[in-house]
């Protein structure tokens, strides 16, 4: 993680006027390195979207088996069936435009590290 000169500044500033607890700078190298971690984590971490979908698609394959067994014992289903593929397919198509969406951010992401290190070879 790169942190910018601004980025100091304001955890100083901000870490002064917001955590009056402690003392500068363990409270500002504290801030600086919650954030940090943060960011790192994020990079590696599978987004909120992508698994609020795998969520859901997971409680409709829960709900059609369900069905699958309520329709064995000779409950009508037919409706909720239906809605329970349309909803399974929606969720599908859904998930692969977020899982691609992801690895595009994430080659994009990729891309500008190996460019900010090859500017830092060169520089």
């Amino acid at each position: 993680v790169q942190i910018l000169d601004e980025a100091i500044e304001a955890a100083v500033s901000l870490s002064h006027r917001y955590i009056p607890a402690r003392q500068l700078p363990d409270k500002a190298v504290s801030l600086l390195d919650t954030a940090c971690a943060r960011v790192a984590i994020s990079q590696h971490a599978t987004p909120a979207e992508v698994e609020d979908i795998m969520r859901r698609r997971q409680a409709l394959e829960v709900e059609r088996g369900i069905i699958g067994r309520e329709a064995a014992i000779g409950i009508d289903v037919a409706d909720r069936q239906a809605r329970v593929e349309t909803g399974l397919a929606e969720t599908e198509l859904t998930l692969t435009a977020a899982q691609e969406r992801w690895d595009r951010e994430k080659a994009l992401v990729g891309e500008i590290l190996e460019l900010r290190a090859r500017l830092r070879g060169e520089g």
